[in-house]
């Protein structure tokens, strides 16, 4: 009958249990090392941040509502070199869901980095959504249940009268206008083509 295993290492000089809490604290020990070479590291890097936009409000007559609408300039802009450089706009409808990606996609697709279709830089204009159905139906639609439809008239005026002024006003802008919409928005874009005063 043999001894048990940690006599046997006791018979031969090796304390197990002393030998079990150095390993326990040597682990503790290289851990914290590790986490602090690490945070050490994440404080010594120098954070920017990149915004691809700014956020404006406009008091709409024609609505009568506040409009927030976010802004998005080309890369170019505020360079000294293109300070004579007016640009077109891009006006996106339901902006608090596109205004991201269509901003990207534009400095993107207008930078040198994407040479085979390159197109024009534009200043990307995000209207915020209050209420699609109104704003974005041209006629009013007759349902069994009351509804606010038939607004998008009154939208254009107010893309077309206060909006669009604002920004000529505001920014360096050229006539050439693109409305960008989806679903709803995509009909008042359609709309607004078919229009004769558009």
């Amino acid at each position: 009958m043999g001894l048990p295993a940690a006599d046997k290492w006791n018979s031969i000089g090796f304390d197990f249990q002393q030998n079990f809490k150095i390993s326990i604290m040597t682990k503790h020990i290289i851990v914290i090392l590790f986490l602090l070479m690490v945070l050490n590291q994440v404080k010594a890097q120098d954070f920017e941040q990149i915004v691809i936009g700014t956020k404006h409000s406009l008091r709409s007559d024609i609505l009568n509502e506040d409009r927030e609408y976010w802004i998005s300039l080309p890369d170019s802009y505020n360079n000294k070199e293109s300070s004579y450089k007016r640009y077109p706009l891009l006006i996106v409808l339901d902006g608090n869901l596109h205004f991201k990606p269509i901003a990207g996609m534009v400095n993107y697709m207008s930078s040198d980095v994407y040479r085979s279709w390159k197109i024009p830089e534009m200043i990307v204009v995000a209207i915020q959504n209050v209420d699609r159905r109104r704003d974005y139906t041209p006629d009013k639609i007759m349902t069994v249940r009351e509804n606010n439809t038939g607004g998008g008239d009154r939208f254009l005026s107010f893309l077309e009268d206060e909006l669009v002024p604002e920004l000529d006003q505001q920014y360096r802008t050229t006539p050439y206008r693109i409305l960008f919409g989806h679903s709803l928005g995509g009909l008042l874009a359609t709309h607004a083509y078919m229009k004769e005063k558009t």
